[in-house]
């Protein structure tokens, strides 16, 4: 019967630390960083969510990290809007894909307008481009996908 316990107590101290690199959780400079997509590109993980960008600024704003391929960090951007609004990731469609160039292309919106905005970042996670335009699809549920074409996304 003693045996019994001490192979459950040996189960339960193995179980415990099982796999520690991969139950270290990130923590970054950014109060209630939360993400919504992942993808892997190029032996690297790319992470899409909101975040803010401290505790006295409530303004929300996107945040896109880079880890390598046991989870520590590269480089991380929160991308904040010029006119002091809050960004979120478009509900229906919170994808992050990547570009031919190397770079990543996603959708964002604002919590007060009723516009999309088109973000296109390079590999370093810099905003190459940021295309606003209005949009009556917001409220709805159709779901958005963003797609390269020559000479530019659709």
């Amino acid at each position: 019967m003693k045996y019994i316990f001490l192979v459950l107590k040996l189960l339960v101290f193995e179980l415990a630390t099982a796999q520690p690199t991969f139950n270290i959780v990130q923590q970054y400079d950014y109060p209630a960083a939360r993400f919504r997509d992942f993808i892997v590109h190029n032996d690297t993980i790319i992470g899409l969510g909101t975040a803010f960008p401290d505790s006295a600024n409530l303004t929300q704003g996107i945040l896109i990290v880079q880890l390598d391929s046991n989870l520590n960090p590269i480089r991380d951007k929160l991308i904040m809007d010029s006119l002091g609004r809050d960004l979120v990731i478009y509900n229906v469609s919170k994808k992050i894909y990547t570009t031919q160039d190397g770079g990543y292309i996603f959708m964002g919106t604002t919590v007060e307008n009723r516009d999309a905005i088109l973000y296109r970042v390079n590999s370093d996670l810099e905003v190459v481009m940021a295309h606003e335009f209005y949009d009556t699809l917001l409220l709805s549920n159709f779901d958005y996908r963003v797609l390269e074409v020559s000479g530019g996304y659709v």
